[in-house]
């Protein structure tokens, strides 16, 4: 993920200035995170974590494009390394993260 991503020649414009190593510390996070939500799903949790990612990066300089294109990477690479079957069972909360960023971008800008 973190290779794919930091190949990306717009990656600094996508994360701010001096960003790099939150980014990858957000891509790790993103893989208990998901683990945990599969494992014990809370839909709550998850509403409330996204928004407040969204609030906390974008304070730091992430820009909305950074979460598309790091959906869209996490898709990709979760493609290529997951049977079908399991790639199924994620792919859904995926497309839902994916589908909402407009609304995590409005939500979580009124919450800063």
């Amino acid at each position: 993920m973190n290779t794919t991503m930091l190949k990306r020649p717009d990656v600094e414009n996508l994360v701010g200035q001096n960003n790099i190593d939150m980014m990858q510390d957000n891509h790790a996070n993103h893989v208990r995170f998901i683990a945990s939500i599969l494992k014990y799903p809370n839909p709550e949790v998850l509403v409330e974590t996204v928004l407040w990612v969204f609030q906390a990066y974008r304070s730091h300089g992430f820009t909305t494009n950074y979460w598309a294109a790091q959906l869209n990477t996490w898709m990709d690479v979760l493609k290529q390394v997951l049977t079908d079957e399991s790639y199924k069972e994620v792919y859904p909360y995926y497309e839902w993260m994916q589908t909402n960023i407009p609304l995590f971008v409005k939500i979580s800008g009124e919450k800063a």
